[in-house]
């Protein structure tokens, strides 16, 4: 093991933690976790809407004021892809109104 280990290259060896660390253990764990983030800062902004990202974001909380949809890449520079979606106008009415009521 301790030989494989020594000849394995970096980007090999960093897949093998990645893969490691990917388990279904901790893929839960990091939802449970979240999921408490999310109720704590509802619990805290109890005004504000609560919003879920449907790609990634639904199960972080038992209701949600809307939901959205947001990709990783929205936004970044040189990505020129325009998805419709992706608009999620509603959200931005949203937070249009929030700023006319404060």
């Amino acid at each position: 093991m301790a030989e494989e280990t020594a000849s394995m290259s970096i980007y090999r060896a960093s897949r093998t933690i990645k893969r490691r660390q990917s388990s279904l253990y901790n893929s839960l764990r990091s939802i449970h976790e979240d999921s408490i983030f999310v109720s704590e800062i509802a619990q805290l902004w109890p005004e504000l809407p609560l919003v879920a990202n449907l790609r990634c974001g639904l199960w972080y909380a038992k209701k949600f004021h809307s939901n959205c949809y947001f990709k990783s890449t929205d936004g970044h520079t040189n990505n020129l892809s325009f998805n419709t979606s992706r608009l999620n106008l509603h959200v931005a009415i949203l937070a249009e109104g929030r700023l006319y009521d404060s």
